[in-house]
């Protein structure tokens, strides 16, 4: 039996026709055949275009202090479309603690207040020195579901803002168009397969080095270079050629975002996971995103 060998790069995902030519004792024969190449992204330790865009992002309130309530009562309406609601804090505040005039965000799980939920009020006087009680000037629009009533929450002082910068890595499409899927509709099945881009990056002082881990974009775990993350974890990279996330700005911090590929095999029970690409030590084979745009 003889064996052909092809000494050509053949794209991955394309109908390649072959054509051999044989001949044996002055007898001739031609013959073609096609053959589909296998689904696969190029090696992403030498692409050179996985980009990071590097823009301003939102301002985040900064806040101090935790305290927490368990009962409220809307009081009378105070004019300019708000009225005064009362809240019972759990304990006394402190002096210098939750004074009039400053601003507090608003947080209760409670369906009563789900209006007022992660809403931003103005503490105002009255004339009760409770140091239990706090009130709060509330917009009309936000109203709780009963007058008063016994309902847990916390308030928070905003103590200013936060600048931030939002950085957005993006892979190329012949990376996204070699990933493979296979996916079936209805139930899951044994055997369907999908390949992930996964986003991650390292937040470090001075000097990269080996001892500075890889987090996920998504959700700040650290990346296990021999294991991949949880299929569940990283659904929101599925399918994405892109991935953004807004930091604290920390002149002292440096950022280096990266992007590998990581399998998921359904084997009838659970997801099966590996990293596609590896080096000699199996671990995951990552490629650099290069600054491409910065506003």
């Amino acid at each position: 039996m003889s064996s052909l060998s092809i000494d050509k790069n053949l794209d991955p995902n394309k109908k390649i026709t072959f054509r051999v030519e044989m001949s044996f004792f002055g007898y001739g024969k031609n013959m073609e055949f096609d053959f589909d190449t296998p689904n696969a992204a190029p090696l992403l330790s030498r692409i050179e275009n996985i980009t990071l865009k590097n823009e301003q992002g939102p301002e985040r309130e900064k806040t101090k202090g935790n305290y927490g309530f368990s009962n409220y009562a809307k009081g009378a309406n105070i004019g300019g479309g708000f009225y005064k609601l009362k809240i019972v804090l759990n304990s006394a505040k402190q002096a210098n603690e939750l004074e009039p005039g400053e601003t507090i965000n608003f947080v209760s799980s409670n369906p009563k207040l789900v209006q007022l939920n992660n809403k931003n009020f103005q503490i105002i006087k009255d004339t009760n020195k409770n140091a239990r009680y706090i009130y709060l000037r509330v917009s009309n629009s936000f109203q709780p579901t009963q007058a008063s009533g016994n309902a847990s929450g916390s308030l928070q002082e905003i103590t200013g803002s936060i600048k931030t910068r939002k950085y957005t890595v993006s892979i190329p499409k012949e990376v996204l168009d070699g990933l493979v899927t296979e996916l079936l509709p209805g139930p899951k099945r044994g055997g369907m397969m999908e390949d992930i881009p996964i986003f991650a990056y390292k937040r470090f002082k001075g000097n990269n080095s080996a001892g500075v881990k890889r987090k996920l974009m998504v959700n700040d775990n650290e990346v296990n270079d021999k294991n991949p993350p949880d299929r569940e974890t990283v659904i929101k990279y599925r399918g994405q050629k892109s991935y953004s996330s807004n930091f604290d700005i920390n002149d002292k911090e440096n950022f280096i975002f990266y992007v590998a590929i990581a399998r998921y095999i359904y084997d009838g029970d659970t997801w099966k996971k590996e990293w596609v690409q590896t080096n000699s030590s199996d671990e995951a084979i990552w490629g650099k995103a290069k600054e491409g745009g910065k506003n």
